[in-house]
């Protein structure tokens, strides 16, 4: 019995035909099954091996889109930017592509071509200008969230997008993670070019206003993580010259800003410990910091002076807690001659080096000869150099230009060893001549008379010090 005829029989029958929809809807399978199938338009559903597979098949037809198979056709917005010669450099392939997607409007596979456009964003590429403006000018049928970026990013065009997107970044106080949920943005466009472009105008924006609004230096940081990668070393591979301009301009944004003032403590410590983490210490690394603008370098030399010395001094304070008075003086006296300390490099005992491997990424050496939990700070005072231990029984100086001073910066698989930080010491206030006044006071006639150097006593001194 044909349908029509059932259908008829039906309405002649006592009893008619009840339609009865299935106990569990299955649309939520069909969608999944589509999903699998075609991906949600925000990634690649093929493997990197499978689209390097494809792409070789396009330079086999010699990117000619009739010679393209109607299964490949739909991936090929994931290729149209990979390898060392793009198929979308070729105009012919790439307006004959376009032409493929605009009619009859495939819907799923402008998604496909935003996403790529926006992992692959390069401002250089004339095909990066010519999609980003076809993709403009159908906004309105693109689906969520290009539609919704363009309206209100302009996100396609390639002098407004990244601006705005880096200015709406700047100016709220959600996390990276959070404002990118927000605009929906996800799979490659998140992690690729057009992300690493707005990421470059926000240093520029933030170098410009930082002393005047520090919060900023907190916004870049976070806008520089993705998923807790660096956002210039995850493109290093895929655009190496352009993360590295990126890279610089973090790097000068949240330093050069400081070139007259001072940055608030806590801001201080944040850039310190981002860049410390992505740069490496200023002082024993050239890469990169060779390549800053000038002061950059010797702006982050001078906090991470101020940083080794807080580090010994904590790091003395957990093992050596019964020394605390001493301590105390000592932190005293090498404050007061901060501004004047021009090196500063921390000895780590076996203790020390593997918390201070997890914890700090400040530049350090290897004290060896020593207990487990010793440690020692070198310093240099316009060429005297000076050793303190975390023992506290005693420091010890080397004048300039002596054979037994112990040398900065030193590798950390040529340890220091702790009896050469009294061999040859031209002076050591414990055995000074002069046996009057304290320690302080013989350490800094020491230093006057030969650098010059003048503190008052009340700053190097403890406020109940006697005297």
């Amino acid at each position: 019995m044909t349908f029509r005829a059932a259908l008829q029989h039906s309405r002649r029958a006592p009893v008619p035909l009840h339609f009865a929809p299935p106990r569990r809807a299955r649309l939520p399978e069909v969608v999944d099954q589509l999903l699998r199938r075609y991906g949600a338009g925000d990634a690649p559903r093929k493997s990197a091996a499978e689209l390097d597979a494809l792409l070789r098949r396009l330079q086999k037809a010699d990117c000619q889109w009739e010679g393209v198979s109607p299964t490949d056709r739909l991936n090929v917005a994931w290729v149209l930017w990979r390898g060392s010669e793009p198929p979308a450099e070729n105009r012919s392939f790439l307006s004959a592509f376009l032409n493929w997607v605009a009619a009859p409007w495939r819907r799923v596979q402008a998604r496909h071509l935003a996403s790529a456009w926006a992992a692959a964003f390069d401002p250089k590429l004339a095909s990066i200008r010519l999609v980003g403006e076809w993709l403009s000018a159908r906004a309105a049928q693109l689906s969520d969230p290009w539609s919704r970026l363009a309206a209100e990013f302009d996100v396609f065009s390639i002098e407004h997008g990244p601006v705005r997107l880096a200015k709406a970044f700047l100016a709220s106080t959600e996390s990276e993670k959070s404002f990118l949920d927000r605009l929906r943005l996800r799979g490659p466009a998140v992690a690729g070019g057009l992300m690493l472009e707005t990421l470059g105008v926000a240093a520029s924006l933030v170098e410009v206003s930082l002393e005047r609004a520090p919060r900023l230096a907190t916004r870049l940081i976070e806008l520089c993580m993705h998923e807790g990668a660096f956002r210039p070393a995850a493109m290093a591979k895929a655009a190496p010259k352009r993360a590295a301009s990126v890279r610089l301009k973090i790097c000068e944004a949240l330093l050069l800003p400081w070139q007259q003032a001072e940055p608030p403590e806590e801001v201080r410590g944040q850039i310190i410990d981002h860049l410390l983490a992505n740069y490496g210490d200023a002082r024993v690394n050239d890469a990169v910091w060779e390549d800053l603008r000038p002061p950059a370098r010797k702006i982050m030399r001078g906090w991470l002076k101020r940083r080794t010395i807080e580090t010994f001094f904590h790091v003395a304070g957990e093992t050596n807690p019964g020394n605390r008075g001493r301590r105390q003086a000592s932190h005293r006296f090498w404050t007061a001659y901060q501004d004047h300390i021009e090196d500063a490099w921390l000895l780590a005992g076996p203790l020390h080096l593997a918390s201070l491997k997890t914890k700090e990424t400040i530049g350090h050496g290897r004290l060896a000869g020593c207990r487990s939990g010793d440690s020692a700070l070198l310093l240099r005072i316009r060429g005297i150099t000076i050793a303190e231990t975390s023992n506290f029984d005693s420091c010890q100086a080397w004048l300039a230009h002596s054979d037994f001073a112990p040398p900065l910066y030193c590798d950390k698989m040529k340890p220091c060893w702790l009896a050469a930080l009294t061999t040859g010491a031209d002076f050591s206030p414990v055995y000074a001549r002069n046996g009057s006044g304290s320690w302080q006071d013989r350490m800094h006639d020491f230093i006057e008379y030969h650098t010059g150097l003048f503190v008052p006593r009340h700053e190097y001194l403890l406020p109940d010090h006697p005297r």
